[in-house]
């Protein structure tokens, strides 16, 4: 369980990053505070998030023993 929740963790540090770099070359429109910055990376993260752990579980490359 340990390595879902950290995977889900580092996930969401990506999608922030990735919200970030968007709003810094203005591919996306930029927030006007911090709660509006994460406010819409938590629009499009989840789904990324939830398709790597499935990608994750399935893929067979788990050390968990």
């Amino acid at each position: 369980m340990f390595r879902y929740s950290f995977d889900i963790t580092f996930g969401l540090a990506d999608c922030l990053f990735i919200q970030f770099v968007f709003e810094l070359f203005k591919w996306a429109p930029k927030s006007s505070n911090l709660l509006s910055f994460f406010g819409a990376t938590l629009t499009w993260a989840p789904s990324l998030i939830f398709i790597a752990l499935v990608v994750d579980i399935f893929s067979g490359s788990s050390s968990d023993d």
